[in-house]
């Protein structure tokens, strides 16, 4: 189930709405918060809908891209580390108690090792991050030993985000995406500095980059890890 759950091709709708006189809702549950965390990881948010957000009833669509694909987008999130969904799930209500919280930590530890660390690519654009997120994110990419790309443009990382992302950069990464944020000449320089030699791919066009100063900076920066490739990086210089 956890791999089912997990693949990036697969759509999961998550029935997030539950009826008024139910003691719990879709959050509070154990499974619920394991599906949402194994889907959220790989899969675009075009393959993750929360049926909860559904503007009209079932009955009523006749145009699923505009009525559900559009406006059923879940809010992704980050993968966490098995000590961090453990964590979170211990506040979840399972109705077999212990024997399910057992069997769905087992679960996603197992999703940990088969799925996220064969994966070779990531794409989390687009989802209005902040730098917290990134913390998580950044807590569960060693669990990625085999990733290549890495795409977060279109978020709301900072200097502290980015910061954080740099520290725990797989060493074998290619490919990093990083445009459109809103970080500045020091998350540059700190992830610049951590930046793993075998990547050959960087953007960081479009962040808060605008002062000549801080433009200047990132531009040298930039042009000396080019430099240290040997001319076989790729390096998109932020405007």
């Amino acid at each position: 189930i956890n791999l089912i759950y997990g693949q990036q091709h697969v759509q999961v709708w998550c029935l997030t709405r539950v009826p008024p006189a139910t003691d719990r809702g879709y959050f509070d549950r154990g499974w619920c918060a394991f599906e949402l965390t194994v889907a959220s990881a790989l899969k675009m948010s075009v393959h993750l809908l929360d049926l909860g957000m559904l503007e009209v009833a079932p009955s009523e669509v006749t145009d699923f891209v505009s009525q559900v694909a559009q406006v059923c987008k879940a809010g992704r999130r980050p993968p966490l580390t098995p000590d961090a969904f453990a964590a979170m799930l211990a506040t979840k209500h399972f109705t077999n108690g212990h024997t399910d919280h057992e069997l769905v930590t087992g679960l996603y530890a197992d999703f940990v090792r088969s799925a996220l660390g064969a994966a070779e690519a990531l794409d989390f654009g687009c989802l209005k991050w902040k730098d917290a997120e990134a913390g998580q994110l950044a807590d569960a990419l060693p669990l990625c030993p085999h990733l290549k790309s890495l795409s977060l443009d279109n978020n709301g990382f900072t200097d502290q985000g980015v910061a954080a992302l740099a520290a725990r950069l797989p060493s074998g990464l290619e490919a990093l995406v990083l445009s459109c944020n809103e970080f500045g000449a020091a998350g540059a320089t700190a992830l610049l500095a951590s930046l793993p030699s075998s990547v050959r791919v960087l953007n960081l066009d479009k962040n808060g980059l605008s002062c000549p100063v801080c433009n200047a900076r990132t531009r040298v920066a930039v042009e000396q890890q080019a430099r240290y490739f040997q001319g076989e990086a790729k390096a998109v210089r932020a405007e």
